[in-house]
């Protein structure tokens, strides 16, 4: 959109304000500036704009779904810095002889080994619950739903263009090269039967 249709007609707008002798042809241009980047932006076109935005809020509907369920399963783990501080609090509260420290690297050996299977410990039960969430039918159903909302909201957004450019018109070279963008390999022609 900025350098398709904002950023030329911008440079039309300063060439025919430069021209302009009266503030009411100034005000003209503008005005026609205005009206060129709402039409070829597709601003003017309220059935694209209710399907764009019905796209958009389906999938921030699906975004805080799987935000939910991402926190509704989170590890429970001990942060990183908490650890760390912790380990720097105990070498720093215990300075004692060389038989000592080496019991300490020793212990702290330990500990780490042991943090790092209680971690994966934690990792493989929740991996296994995932997998049991995700394979539920509400789960699935779930995804189903928005898989389906979305394709056939992206369908008629889509089918929609390609019939705006088909039809030709004022605007339709910029609708034709939209198409061609958003469906430069034809996938979305072939999944959706456009």
């Amino acid at each position: 959109m900025m350098v398709e249709v904002l950023e030329p007609r911008h440079h039309e707008l300063e060439k025919n304000i430069r021209t302009a002798s009266t503030v009411d042809e100034v005000l003209e241009h503008h005005s026609e500036f205005l009206d060129t980047c709402l039409k070829e932006c597709l601003l003017s076109n309220h059935d694209l704009i209710k399907l764009l935005t019905k796209i958009m809020t389906v999938c921030l509907l699906f975004s805080e779904q799987i935000e939910h369920f991402t926190e509704s399963n989170r590890v429970d783990e001990i942060p990183l810095e908490e650890t760390t501080a912790r380990r720097r609090r105990s070498t720093t509260t215990s300075r004692g002889g060389s038989g000592t420290e080496a019991k300490k690297k020793e212990a702290d050996k330990e500990r780490q080994k042991n943090t790092l299977e209680m971690r994966r410990t934690r990792l493989g039960v929740q991996s296994e619950q995932i997998r049991q969430i995700v394979a539920k039918p509400e789960y699935i159903r779930m995804i189903g739903r928005f898989s389906n909302n979305f394709d056939t909201t992206l369908g008629s957004f889509m089918q929609n263009l390609v019939d705006i450019s088909r039809l030709g018109g004022e605007y339709q070279s910029h609708v034709s090269n939209l198409v061609t963008r958003l469906d430069f390999n034809l996938f979305y022609s072939s999944y959706l039967n456009l």
